[in-house]
């Protein structure tokens, strides 16, 4: 089955507004080919969303590992009735006792801006 595509295109020129007319026909094969294409381009793009969604979480993560290792002490020592109530909570408690952080982790929150 050979399908028949017309296709009227607006041209602009300084003489006025012309429209230039074409058709083609497509055979079977080259449907096939543009199927193929088309399936292999929304495949390509779905997976490149994923690196890309995945880049973020990431980063995340080295941020938090980063945390854990400069305040992992200090959430135990001086904020440890706050352990398991969210990350919120235990920055609240940091915050409350600058003073008492040690020097690792007052300098890991002041680096990411949640010390002053």
């Amino acid at each position: 089955m050979i399908r028949a595509l017309a296709v009227r295109v607006p041209l602009f020129h300084r003489d006025g507004m012309h429209t230039l007319a074409f058709s083609y026909k497509q055979s079977p094969e080259a449907s096939l080919v543009q199927s193929r294409a088309k399936f292999l381009a929304v495949v390509a793009l779905s997976i490149g969303t994923l690196l890309i969604a995945s880049a973020p979480s990431q980063a995340q993560d080295d941020m938090r590992a980063r945390g854990d290792r400069a305040c992992g002490v200090d959430a135990k020592r001086v904020c440890k009735k706050f352990n398991g109530q969210g990350d919120m909570v235990m920055l609240s408690c940091f915050q409350q006792n600058k003073v008492r952080l040690s020097r690792s982790c007052s300098k890991f929150l002041t680096s990411i801006g949640q010390l002053h």
